[in-house]
């Protein structure tokens, strides 16, 4: 992963990265109709009619993920949409995460080890490589063995989430997701990143099994999470 980096410069890069991309992600949404969050939010068993029925705050991230990064076959992304439209009018490290959006890979991701400066090594358990993930609160709580489902950002020479994060670690959400993902076998990997099947699946199975009880997600300026409650 190259030679050894100032943790603290990475780490300030990360904050500023992460502010940009809270900010863009919130422009974005706003410009999702009614509609389409209510759309997104049955696919989930969120909402009823023309009414969502959240059970607590973490679910609604997952709601606005699929919102900004999925779209019906044919139909452009919201992301997509933002990015094009707010490109033109950045520069620097706002330029990066607008491209690094519109880039976004969406994997079952497992822990491998800490990264040598900061931030961890993960693989992608679908495709088989390694990425560096820079994440101030997951990286003090990650441990080896650790699988999650994120959505990564390439935003230079490391990653950064989108924001939403579903842990995958009991039995019970692994044999969910292995029937609800047996079409992936079939499937071209590298496509599988923009395919709005698999953050459903993951996200239904997170609600049905009550993962979402143990994420929680962090301002930037609040303290670090013990190291038994997995942050995103």
């Amino acid at each position: 992963m190259g030679a050894l980096v100032d943790a603290e410069d990475i780490l300030a890069r990360y904050r500023r990265y992460r502010e940009l991309t809270i900010k863009h992600h919130n422009d974005a949404i706003d410009r999702v109709a009614t509609d389409t969050m209510l759309e997104r939010a049955r696919q989930l068993g969120l909402a009823s009619g023309r009414t969502f029925t959240f059970d607590d705050e973490q679910e609604w991230p997952l709601v606005c993920d699929l919102a900004l990064y999925t779209a019906p076959a044919g139909r452009s992304r919201a992301v997509d949409r933002h990015t094009k439209a707010a490109l033109p009018k950045a520069d620097g490290e706002e330029a990066d995460v607008l491209r690094a959006m519109a880039a976004a890979r969406y994997s079952l991701w497992k822990v491998e080890r800490h990264h040598e400066s900061t931030g961890v090594i993960l693989t992608d358990t679908i495709r088989g490589d390694e990425v560096w993930l820079v994440d101030e609160a997951f990286g003090y709580v990650a441990k080896p063995g650790w699988i999650a489902a994120i959505r990564l950002l390439p935003v230079a020479a490391f990653y950064v989430t989108s924001g939403t994060m579903v842990p995958i670690d009991n039995e019970a959400i692994v044999r969910d997701l292995s029937d609800r993902l047996s079409w992936v076998r079939d499937r071209d990997k590298d496509r599988l990143s923009t395919d709005p099947r698999l953050p459903v699946a993951v996200y239904r199975a997170a609600l049905q099994h009550g993962v979402l009880n143990r994420v929680r997600y962090r301002q930037m300026d609040e303290a670090l999470p013990l190291p038994d409650m997995p942050p995103a």
